[in-house]
């Protein structure tokens, strides 16, 4: 009888072998065909005596297995001492499902590792969530970390060749096939980072205030609904300076080189001195 239990235990462990010492361009394909016999064998392991004897093969229990087996593994005899060593498999109904369920997911794991491969070469980093929570918890998990893309994965995407890719700025999904999802990635990355850019910019650009009077200075300052950046001229001086912060709680940010031209009617926007600087002011967190 041929040792089908046996085959299914230890065919993994020499498929994992294999791919260790296979040419990097061969593992895929070593790994798949590892997976396919796996799975092939544990269909006949299930079905097998159906089909043989046409009666169910009933899903026996934990003293009756439904499928064992008996098999002789090291039996020698030295003078009058004599060894007899064999093993005993057992595997019951839920036992065999676990057998199909672990082939499917090798097939997963290697389709997993070909995409990671395929953005890893276009310069994307990548990690894969094995954990053994509900996909709820990890999408949210990986929401709080600031991943700007999950990419879906699953039997069926398998078999159509695709991945489901889900943008966290927008929540939009949209199917990739996996032979372009590293070009797809790439622009739905680039689109992330200008979106976020401009929105930034947009928001910077809305609550910054040029003033010339510091009533108005102190208004924009006071008002939290609409605080920001406020733009005025400042004579240079540190006490000055010293004296805004006092009184509003702002201080200069930045002296920007893009700034107005200084001329006669530049005014120190606090003290009334002339300017010398056109300065950022701004509130600390």
């Amino acid at each position: 009888m041929f040792p089908l239990l046996t085959t299914l235990v230890f065919l993994p462990t020499v498929g994992a072998l294999a791919t260790m010492v296979a040419p990097r361009s061969s593992v895929r394909w070593v790994a798949a065909t590892f997976s396919a016999v796996t799975f092939v064998l544990s269909l006949w392991l299930y079905f097998g005596p159906i089909f043989s004897n046409g009666s169910t093969t009933g899903f026996g229990d934990i003293m009756h297995p439904a499928w064992s087996e008996n098999v002789q593994w090291i039996h020698f005899t030295i003078g009058q001492l004599q060894l007899n060593i064999n093993y005993h498999l057992g595997a019951d109904g839920l036992s065999i499902f676990m057998l199909i369920l672990n082939a499917l997911l090798t097939f997963l794991a290697e389709a997993v590792e070909r995409v990671e491969r395929a953005l890893r070469g276009a310069g994307v980093r990548v990690k894969s969530d094995w954990r053994d929570y509900k996909p709820g918890y990890k999408y949210n998990d990986w929401e709080l970390r600031g991943v700007p893309l999950r990419v879906e994965i699953g039997p069926r995407d398998v078999q159509n060749n695709q991945v489901m890719v889900v943008r966290r700025d927008t929540r939009a999904k949209e199917a990739v096939s996996i032979d372009g999802l590293h070009t797809r990635v790439g622009e739905l990355l680039g689109e992330i980072q200008q979106g976020l850019y401009d929105a930034a910019l947009k928001f910077r650009e809305s609550r910054t205030y040029q003033v010339s009077e510091y009533g108005e200075f102190q208004a924009r300052m006071a008002d939290r609904a609409t605080l920001g950046f406020v733009e005025a001229w400042w004579c240079g001086d540190a006490a000055c300076e010293a004296q805004v912060k006092t009184e509003t709680q702002a201080t200069i940010r930045n002296l920007p080189f893009d700034r107005p031209a200084a001329d006669a009617s530049a005014r120190c926007v606090h003290c009334g001195q002339p300017a010398t600087e056109w300065a950022i002011f701004a509130k600390a967190y």
